[in-house]
């Protein structure tokens, strides 16, 4: 059996026990990406960063197989979200700056963001991962200079860019509780509904939005909802052709390898994509749900 099958088949088993650690599971999307990287990479013996998560560290080291693990945080997201540290498990190290890569262990946590990745790391590793968290970085291009930068010679770079904001699935904010207790969101998870409807993140005003939703719900809560949905920080609100463009101008496309893949789903009908491209003059992808991205630094 060969190493991704391996890797594919390792976490339904050893990963989906309720655990402590809220990096204990192991999700089959995440293992999945994890099967293609290691069909294009491979992961046995190399010093890997993954950017925006913090796989299970069993998973990595013995699965996997790595040299090392770097998985770096934005701490600001947890706490705008009302959680605290105790929801990131241990972390190592809360900066950049009070890491030192020579000295890194097999695996660490680090509460940063990526475009602000300081000089003494760079190519300090031969992988770089993200799956499903480039959504919520705020400036792609600089993320992927950084990425880029911290890339030994011959090193590798994956990226799952999901939750593509000109999509159906684009809308995103965490849970939101009303006046009589009910919980919102947008993700789909027990005893949470969510009152807004496929493409209003896309079709309606955020005062339209909110006109709608005091109907629904108490209008303190309807406020949060906009709030969350249209001006929090959490998420980029990129569309599909600004994460092309940043691709396609980034130093992996310049100076080294590039390849993306896109995952697309048929807009329901073409009256549709009519309106969503009046309502976003000059948009035309609005199919594109998730990108899969793949550099290489070149030696």
């Amino acid at each position: 059996m060969d190493r991704a099958t391996l890797i594919r088949t390792a976490w339904p088993e050893k990963y989906q026990a309720d655990r402590p650690d809220p990096h204990g599971k192991v999700k089959s999307y995440q293992a999945n990406f994890c099967a293609e990287v290691e069909t294009r990479f491979g992961f046995a013996g190399k010093r890997v960063l993954e950017v925006g998560g913090a796989l299970n560290r069993d998973f990595v080291l013995n699965d996997l197989q790595v040299k090392s693990w770097t998985a770096i945080q934005e701490l600001s997201y947890w706490e705008s979200i009302g959680r605290g540290t105790g929801d990131l498990g241990t972390i190592d190290y809360p900066s950049f700056d009070a890491a030192d890569p020579k000295t890194l262990g097999p695996y660490q946590v680090i509460t940063a963001p990526i475009e602000r990745l300081p000089e003494k790391f760079y190519e300090s590793f031969d992988l770089v991962i993200s799956i499903a968290a480039f959504t919520f970085v705020q400036q792609v291009g600089p993320a992927l200079d950084k990425i880029y930068r911290g890339l030994s010679p011959g090193g590798g770079f994956a990226v799952m860019a999901a939750q593509i904001w000109s999509s159906e699935s684009g809308l995103f904010y965490h849970t939101v509780t009303d006046k009589m207790g009910r919980l919102f969101s947008s993700y789909p998870i027990a005893g949470h509904s969510n009152p807004v409807l496929p493409w209003w993140h896309l079709l309606v005003q955020p005062t339209d939005m909110y006109d709608r939703l005091c109907r629904t719900t108490d209008c303190e809560a309807a406020g949060n909802i906009v709030q969350e949905l249209f001006y929090s920080r959490r998420i980029n609100r990129l569309f599909a052709e600004d994460y092309a463009k940043y691709f396609a101008t980034s130093p992996f496309q310049r100076y080294g390898k590039m390849q993306t893949n896109i995952a697309q789903q048929d807009l329901p009908n073409a009256a549709l994509q009519k309106k969503l491209e009046a309502r976003h003059p000059g948009r035309r992808d609005f199919n594109t749900h998730m990108i899969l991205a793949y550099g290489q630094r070149l030696i």
